[in-house]
């Protein structure tokens, strides 16, 4: 077994990272296993990397280009850019925009409901 403190070895680690969060599939699925590994790695370099902006720059570098896009998308002044829990807290919003529309959805439903009641009632 290789030494987990040896600097190559966490390069190599880095390189098998997936890519991407993919356009198909189950983004909120997809964008979950990229996080997990990403903080796995984080684990194994025993947090040598001080720097936010090293670590979302490995972050870049596993969801891949297109979502690079996606990053420079983001409505981000370019402080929070170097923020690594901003940075972070707006892919979880991309990825999970449904979990949100379906609770107003349900919120809105029953508010609805109680309202047709009061009028049938009347």
């Amino acid at each position: 077994m290789q030494n987990t403190n040896n600097t190559e070895y966490k390069i190599k680690v880095l390189c098998k990272l997936p890519k991407g969060l993919g356009a198909n599939g189950n983004l909120n699925e997809n964008w979950h296993k990229i996080r997990q590994n990403f903080d796995i790695f984080l684990k194994v370099t025993n947090n040598i990397i001080k720097s936010d902006e090293v670590k979302i720059a490995i972050l870049l570098n596993i969801v891949g280009k297109d979502d690079i896009e996606l990053y420079n998308k983001f409505s981000l002044q370019e402080a929070e850019k170097k923020d690594l829990a901003k940075v972070l807290q707006c892919f979880e919003e991309h990825c999970n925009p449904k979990k949100m529309l379906y609770m107003k959805h349900l919120s809105f439903s029953a508010e609805y409901n109680k309202k047709m009641k009061h009028l049938r009632a009347f």
